[in-house]
């Protein structure tokens, strides 16, 4: 060892030709790890969170689903059968008497009818046109134990072969059950629900549902599965039920629309809603040939598309089925 330098000395003048960056590094590494740590956790924390909002949603719905959700309503065959007959023996009877009535007041018992007369004109001639058979929804819904745990509750829609069989709320505002279930519970899946402008009853020219567009496939996701031809053929039929009536939805178009455009309108008039259809239509991801003339009002089903400011809405005419 040289005279008068220390190993002491050595390490220090090492340490000083170090780098600054290298050597604040080796201070803060300890610190810089544990924050790096802590980012994880949290990062992880957060999946752990959202999943379990996406399950319990699931959960939540699933329960209402199985609740609420029952058989269709329908006549039993025997009441059908007994209507028929009923009515039938009923027109026999009457058709009997008419004819009693009729021989009465134009023949006596010595009597021929006169061959030159004018035959009186028969109204049974040309037979009324067959009615159109009911038709019913493929289920039905427990509405009293639906509003008694939210009095909000305005229907029910259902697509079948799908994920989407909600319940449909309505607050005065659009934004309540944003992030709010059906039962009260405040959650990221949020509810499907009616615009505030809108009538339950879909009277409107145009009624617009929303529901969120969830990673997990939730709530109104399976609207984007629309712009696909063969989907959107093979899912034209949804169904909207109320306390007081059921409708039949057949879906004519898929789009992606402004989120602040013509699509959320509630037209004025039925000339209003013709002229927009016969836009909307033309310029429509996947339409269906319909004739927008006999079109009197309209569903608009309504999700985000991932890009700010543009949704993509499902468009379906109104029918009202079952009694």
């Amino acid at each position: 060892m040289l005279s008068g330098f220390s190993e002491k000395d050595m390490n220090n003048e090492q340490e000083n030709k170090t780098p600054v960056a290298v050597r604040v590094y080796r201070k803060l590494r300890y610190v810089l790890a544990t924050l790096v740590l802590l980012i994880m956790a949290a990062a992880v924390a957060q999946v752990v969170y959202v999943l379990s909002e996406y399950q319990k949603g699931d959960d939540m719905y699933r329960a209402v689903a199985d609740s609420y959700v029952l058989p269709p309503r329908t006549p039993r065959p025997n009441q059908q059968q007994n209507a028929t007959d009923g009515q039938g023996q009923q027109d026999q009877q009457d058709q009997q008497g008419q004819q009693g009535q009729q021989g009465e007041a134009t023949f006596r018992p010595d009597e021929s009818p006169d061959p030159d007369a004018t035959p009186a004109p028969d109204s049974d001639a040309t037979p009324s046109p067959p009615s159109e058979p009911q038709e019913f929804a493929p289920f039905s819904v427990d509405f009293d134990s639906l509003l008694a745990m939210n009095g909000e509750c305005v229907g029910w829609i259902s697509i079948p072969d799908t994920n989407i069989n909600f319940p449909v709320m309505q607050a005065k505002n659009n934004s309540k059950y944003l992030d709010i279930l059906p039962d009260g519970t405040k959650n990221s899946n949020g509810s499907i629900f009616m615009d505030c402008r809108c009538e339950p009853d879909l009277s409107d020219t145009n009624t617009v549902i929303y529901g969120h567009h969830m990673n997990s496939g939730a709530m109104f996701t399976s609207l984007e599965k629309y712009y696909g031809k063969a989907f959107f053929n093979e899912h034209r039929t949804a169904y909207y039920l109320t306390p007081n009536a059921d409708y039949k939805i057949t879906i004519i178009a898929c789009m992606r629309v402004e989120a602040d455009g013509e699509a959320y309108d509630v037209f004025g008039s039925e000339t209003e809603l013709r002229t927009y259809l016969s836009g909307a239509l033309k310029n429509a991801k996947v339409s269906a040939s319909v004739d927008v003339d006999t079109i009197d009002r309209i569903v608009t089903l309504s999700t985000c598309s991932g890009r700010t400011g543009i949704r993509t809405v499902v468009v379906g005419t109104v029918k009202r089925i079952g009694y």
